[in-house]
């Protein structure tokens, strides 16, 4: 089925603006859109969410990939300040898919699914287990990483002493300042405030008790390549959200961008959405 792409851009709440990807099948109408939200750094147009959202809107069913406020590491948000990884706050993802969502409603599409890959898969089971929206039909979270503060001291014990570091700096009202985190295989550079938003001991980013709330249908994966954990939370996820709406699969050979193996997500996710949604859908 033939596939049109549209570049757009919707405003936040406070000011920001972000950009997305628009697929539609030509000629085939629908209230229904999915909305995809990338990990840590990505992108609406980098990543294996784009050829995703090609390859569904050639099975009938419209999708946008968008950027959140944490695309890329830096970039200029509001007149304020900036955003990125680097700079945005978790919560904030409140904030940036309700933009998308209003979007869409403006572009008469009246239901919707929420689909997050690594951070962005923590962040969907977070919007929608906060929102609890009745238009959002599902929720796909793709290898979403557990983030909570005490599994992650446990699987890193010298995370403590940088987020020790974070906290000594917003005590001291130094929140700004960047912290270099090298304690998960890779160095990555935070602003203390951001860094506590996504790994302090607050407990927000652990959304497996957010997921027995989100409403309806839940779809979580990992990779088979990936650390156990991946799967793990999967498991945990669709547990929460209970044995009738809760699946998870674990992609075998696939690392965590599911790199070669688009075709069996593709597999997994369509028949999912297809009991989900009740769509219609064409054949590819």
């Amino acid at each position: 089925m033939p596939v049109d792409m549209e570049l757009v851009h919707f405003a936040t709440a406070d000011g920001g603006i972000l950009h997305g990807l628009h697929f539609r099948p030509r000629d085939e109408a629908s209230d229904l859109a999915l909305v995809t939200l990338h990990g840590v750094s990505g992108t609406f147009y980098t990543g294996f969410l784009p050829p995703l959202a090609k390859e569904l809107a050639g099975r009938g069913y419209h999708v946008m990939t968008m950027n959140t406020r944490g695309h890329d590491w830096v970039t200029r948000g509001t007149n304020e300040g900036f955003w990125g990884a680097a700079h945005e706050n978790f919560d904030d993802c409140l904030l940036d898919v309700d933009a998308a969502l209003a979007y869409l409603s403006g572009r008469g599409y009246r239901r919707f699914v929420i689909v997050g890959h690594s951070l962005g898969g923590v962040k969907v089971v977070y919007y929608q287990g906060n929102r609890q929206r009745t238009d959002v039909l599902g929720v796909v979270s793709y290898s979403a990483p557990i983030i909570a503060f005490p599994d992650r001291l446990e699987r890193a014990p010298d995370s403590l002493k940088t987020l020790q570091e974070a906290e000594a700096l917003v005590e001291a009202g130094r929140g700004e300042e960047y912290i270099t985190e090298e304690d998960t295989g890779a160095v990555r550079r935070f602003t203390a405030r951001t860094f506590l938003s996504k790994y302090g001991r607050h407990g927000k980013t652990d959304v497996r008790p957010l997921a027995a709330h989100i409403g309806g249908p839940l779809l979580a994966t990992a990779g088979g390549l990936e650390v156990d954990t991946f799967a793990t939370h999967a498991r945990q996820l669709a547990e929460a959200a209970g044995p009738d709406r809760g699946n998870w699969h674990v992609v075998e050979g696939a690392d965590h961008f599911y790199a070669g193996h688009l075709p069996e997500l593709v597999e997994l996710t369509v028949p999912w959405l297809n009991r989900v949604t009740k769509a219609p859908v064409a054949s590819s």
